[in-house]
């Protein structure tokens, strides 16, 4: 059966048993084992989900309406040289989308997405 291409002609990779988006996140996983296994990083996690919820209103009623919303960063880990943490998004093409939940993730948690 052939794989389904996704929309950005990505390709899905097998990299220590997990299925990465791309074979570039894919590739950004080894390399970051390698600095785990070297002591350069610690605490390294996969697909970390931060979540908010955003409330608008309705011109015409005056109700408030909310919506879930949620940003899935690809790995975050601490950095032992830098003393701080990273979270890192693999990407191949910047989404409208992304960069919106960029800005709103940034702000809201107070941190720095880092690109890849």
């Amino acid at each position: 059966m052939k794989q389904k291409t996704s929309k950005y002609k990505a390709k899905k990779t097998i990299y220590n048993g997990v299925t990465y988006d791309s074979i570039k996140e894919g590739n950004y996983a080894k390399q970051l084992d390698l600095m785990l296994k070297s002591g350069l990083i610690c605490n390294l996690e996969r697909q970390v989900k931060y979540r908010w919820i955003e409330t608008h209103t309705i011109n015409f009623t005056g109700e408030e309406i909310q919506f879930k919303r949620s940003y899935i960063a690809d790995f975050v880990y601490f950095d032992k040289e830098k003393q701080e943490v990273i979270v890192c998004d693999v990407k191949g093409f910047r989404t409208a989308e992304y960069k919106k939940k960029k800005k709103i993730v940034e702000k809201l948690f107070g941190f720095k997405i880092t690109e890849i």
